[in-house]
């Protein structure tokens, strides 16, 4: 009997360790990551040479916006070269959902439960409010847009820096959420009629633009996300935050695994790294929220439990996107 038990004992062995070299053989052990990420590099930087000090992980960075970059991984799809995407919202993440690996961080329990996706194909890095701001120097807080609504006014016709949401991941979500505002089919599309026409032609290429120009003065108020407007009221720059009253969708800024990438276990490190307690309780000294639970926000941040919120419906944004994404083309070229 006990010859049987032992007889027993060696075959679970023999399997345990198949299973453990079938699992190694599929996540082999490299010493690079590809990056491509659409992150302001002040910040981010930092983050990735930090990682590459800890892990000994050579890392290659390839900057875009995050529209591009996810053409450009469908683009190589047949021979993947990135290992993480990584900025941007998950309504991006949700378009090219094919192109990206599952991944369940080891971090997941300590995040807020809208930061975790039900598929686990992106994963959250920080959360910001998408806002309205302005140029105090140009506008008083008075006359000050308080609304989505606010925006159709025609005193601001012109004057609405905007970027083009069918390449920043930012200014479509920004859309989604202004149509659901609205009623969507209902409503949303007759109010992003007239938000375009308020903007007279003047739409950037990028969501960085955005900001920058309402903090130089060439437009008087802008829709972007929350970061970048702290970062400016910290250095002192005349500009201010407005959280519309109809409500905002505070966005988990994802990254995600690349599906077949060739570094996928130091991808998953990475994932791990960037949500774990060491960066993420850095976020507040350079204006970011933390997608974790655990981690208090900045002095400079209003309590995310006072920051007006839509029913933001993820499963409609991306039902719609494409839809809307031509909508808007036409718009353009009537």
């Amino acid at each position: 009997m006990k010859k049987n038990m032992m007889m027993a004992l060696m075959a679970i062995a023999m399997v345990s360790g198949t299973v453990c070299c079938a699992g190694a053989e599929e996540l082999p052990e490299t010493d690079e990551l590809v990056i491509y990420h659409s992150n302001p590099t002040d910040w981010c930087d930092p983050m990735i040479a930090q990682f590459e000090e800890e892990t000994g992980v050579k890392v290659s960075v390839v900057t875009g916006s995050t529209g591009d970059l996810a053409a450009k991984i469908a683009a190589e799809s047949a021979n993947t070269q990135a290992d993480i995407l990584w900025g941007g919202s998950p309504v991006t993440y949700n378009g090219i959902s094919e192109y990206l690996q599952p991944y369940e961080s080891t971090e997941q329990d300590a995040l807020y439960d809208f930061c975790i996706d039900e598929n686990h194909l992106w994963q959250a890095f920080d959360v910001s409010p998408h806002v309205i701001m302005y140029n105090t120097d140009m506008v008083s807080e008075e006359e000050a847009p308080k609304s989505w609504e606010d925006l159709l006014d025609e005193k601001w016709k012109g004057q609405i820096s905007q970027a083009d949401p069918t390449s920043s991941s930012t200014a479509l979500c920004i859309s989604m959420i202004q149509l659901q505002a609205f009623g969507g089919e209902d409503g949303g599309y007759d109010y992003m009629r007239s938000f375009y026409e308020n903007l007279d032609g003047k739409i950037s290429s990028s969501s960085s633009n955005v900001y920058k120009m309402v903090a130089d003065g060439e437009f008087a108020i802008g829709v972007t996300y929350e970061y970048p407007v702290l970062e400016y009221i910290a250095s002192e720059a005349p500009v201010q935050v407005v959280y519309p009253e109809e409500g905002t969708y505070c966005s988990p800024g994802a990254l995600a695994i690349i599906k077949d990438c060739p570094n996928q276990m130091n991808a998953q490190k990475f994932v791990d790294f960037i949500q774990g307690s060491k960066i993420q309780d850095t976020l507040a000294g350079i204006n970011k929220r933390s997608s974790r639970t655990d981690v208090v926000a900045g002095e400079s941040m209003k309590p995310l439990d006072e920051v007006p919120k839509m029913d933001y419906q993820e499963t409609w944004a991306e039902e719609h996107k494409d839809e809307f994404v031509e909508f808007w083309k036409d718009l353009v070229t009537e």
